[in-house]
């Protein structure tokens, strides 16, 4: 029998119409809905006017030659279908899977408090029930708006419904973001759920434009890091140490880098700049003990492991995604850790996300 594994990073694909059924009747009309797109295809349309259309959401195996604009027929089912979705865990060799959401990153972009609320409200309650299919395999992500109390109201909602984690904003809004301390309540509930919250890649402000995708994409990473050290130089990892934390979907190259660059800071500038450190621990050694980050296929970041730690970095399908592995999954982690010692691949592939997600 092949060695388990768990993707750190899956998604589900939200029922076009879940919004219009589930949403209060108060924000539906408000509510994100499916449009035919003028050149063909359908896309998730938002209040601001936002299309997103299914192609990059629903491709998985394709390896991105599928057309931004596919139809619904053409997207994978596993993304909204349980037993579609456990069949192709099975053809790729997935033991279990972290799931987020798709559309529902969007959310965390809506400007009425109400509306976003409403929204994730309604996403959570159908989460729930797509993982109870299989409880101990699909391991949902409640979402959490943005406003600190409606974000500890809707944690305290979801509790007992099966998650094994939460979603928050990956790089809110500046001037609003985690260097403040307007998330000390969200920090205080989420370190006494022990729940590990995620900052997924794009779930904050960015731009929409075609021609300008490309380019934020691949500096996208760099949003989340900054969320990073922010939560470590305002204290909050040292006033919360329970306080667990997922750097989802934004790969790892970049993590080592980033300890050696904090603690270069902390160490020779530290005493001229204000932060909110004791000075017990490093930096680094912050992140070590409440980070952790997910990749697919980054060799790079691998080569880092000596400064970030084994026990930082977990992997990750993307399945539905034209990002994903699938159905390539073990042939991908066999080129990545085929000159790596077993014991670490073990603990990447499949230890350490059984660990902060609470697996038996």
């Amino acid at each position: 029998m092949s060695a388990p594994i768990i993707s750190a990073d899956s998604h589900v694909f939200e029922p076009g119409d879940l919004w219009l059924r589930r949403v209060d009747r108060a924000f539906r009309d408000r509510a994100p809905r499916v449009v035919e797109l003028p050149g063909g295809g359908e896309a998730m349309h938002y209040a601001d006017g936002t299309n997103v259309p299914y192609g990059g959401f629903g491709s998985a195996g394709d390896r991105g030659r599928t057309s931004s604009v596919m139809p619904l027929e053409e997207v994978r089912s596993g993304g909204f279908d349980p037993a579609a979705r456990l069949q192709d865990m099975r053809l790729d060799g997935v033991s279990a899977e972290v799931l987020y959401p798709s559309f529902g990153m969007r959310l965390f972009d809506l400007d009425d408090p109400g509306l976003q609320r409403a929204c994730m409200r309604a996403y959570n309650d159908w989460l729930a029930e797509f993982q109870a299919a299989a409880p101990e395999r699909l391991l949902g992500q409640a979402l959490l708006p943005l406003d600190v109390d409606d974000a500890v109201a809707e944690l305290e909602r979801v509790a007992g419904r099966g998650f094994s984690g939460v979603v928050i904003s990956g790089h809110p809004e500046r001037g609003k973001d985690y260097a403040t301390d307007r998330f000390e309540k969200l920090w205080r509930a989420l370190e006494t759920s022990r729940l590990p919250a995620s900052l997924h890649i794009f779930t904050g402000p960015y731009s929409h434009r075609p021609d300008a995708f490309l380019s934020e994409y691949s500096v996208a990473t760099s949003l989340v890091a900054r969320s990073l050290t922010q939560l470590v130089f305002s204290g909050v990892f040292e006033r919360y140490p329970g306080l667990k934390i997922v750097s989802a979907e934004n790969d790892i190259g970049w993590v080592a880098h980033l300890m050696q660059r904090m603690d270069h800071a902390y160490e020779r500038k530290g005493p001229r700049y204000r932060h909110g450190l004791s000075g017990e621990l490093l930096p680094s050694e912050l992140i070590r003990r409440q980070v952790r980050c997910t990749f697919m296929d980054d060799r790079a970041g691998l080569l880092t492991l000596e400064v970030a730690g084994p026990e930082t970095f977990m992997w990750a399908s993307d399945y539905p995604h034209d990002d994903s592995t699938f159905p390539e999954s073990r042939q991908v982690i066999e080129r990545l850790f085929g000159d790596l010692p077993p014991e670490v691949r073990h603990r990447v592939v499949y230890q350490n996300a059984a660990d902060w997600f609470g697996l038996a």
